[in-house]
C-alpha cells in the first residue's frame, strides 16, 4: 500500500501522463471532492465544478470536463507536495484549451488531499477561475 506522498505523487504522474486507468485506482469510491465552489452566476459556466461525493460523480464531471477543454501538452508542472500525515497539498500549474473557441487559460492551483489505504479519500482546489470563465464564454 503506498503512503500519502507516493499516492499524491502517483496521482499527479498519472494525470500527466493520461494514465487514467491507474489514476482511478487512487479515487476512493466515497470520496469527498470539492473543485472550487459554485458560485451562482459567476463561475456556473464551468459545469463539472462543484461539491461532489462519491467516485462515481467524480469520474462523471471529468467527462464534463472533457466537453469542454483538454489539457494543453506539455504545460502540466508539479511543483512541489507537502505532507502531514494523512493529508498533502501540492501546488501546480497548467493550461487547458477550450475546444469550441481554441482559447486557452491557465491554472496556477493548490490542492488539498486526504490518503487513507492509497486512496484519496478529500480532495479540494483552490484556483482563480476568472482565466477560464473568460475563455469559456469567448470574452
Amino acid at each position: 500500500m503506498l503512503g500519502t506522498y507516493e499516492t499524491v505523487k502517483k496521482w499527479f504522474d498519472c494525470l500527466e501522463r493520461k494514465d487514467y486507468d491507474s489514476y482511478y485506482e487512487l479515487i476512493d469510491d466515497d470520496i469527498t471532492w470539492i473543485n472550487l465552489r459554485t458560485v451562482e452566476g459567476v463561475n456556473d459556466c464551468l459545469p463539472w465544478l462543484g461539491e461532489l461525493r462519491g467516485k462515481e460523480a467524480v469520474l462523471k464531471s471529468y467527462g464534463v470536463f472533457g466537453e469542454v477543454a483538454a489539457l494543453v501538452p506539455g504545460s502540466f508542472v508539479l511543483h512541489d507536495i507537502h505532507v502531514d500525515g494523512d493529508t498533502a497539498i501540492a501546488h501546480l500549474h497548467e493550461k487547458m484549451k477550450v475546444h469550441k473557441n481554441g482559447a486557452e487559460y491557465a491554472i496556477d492551483g493548490t490542492f488539498l488531499m486526504r490518503v487513507t489505504d492509497g486512496k484519496v479519500v478529500y480532495w479540494e482546489s483552490f484556483w482563480d477561475p476568472s482565466g477560464a470563465i473568460k475563455a469559456i464564454k469567448g470574452d
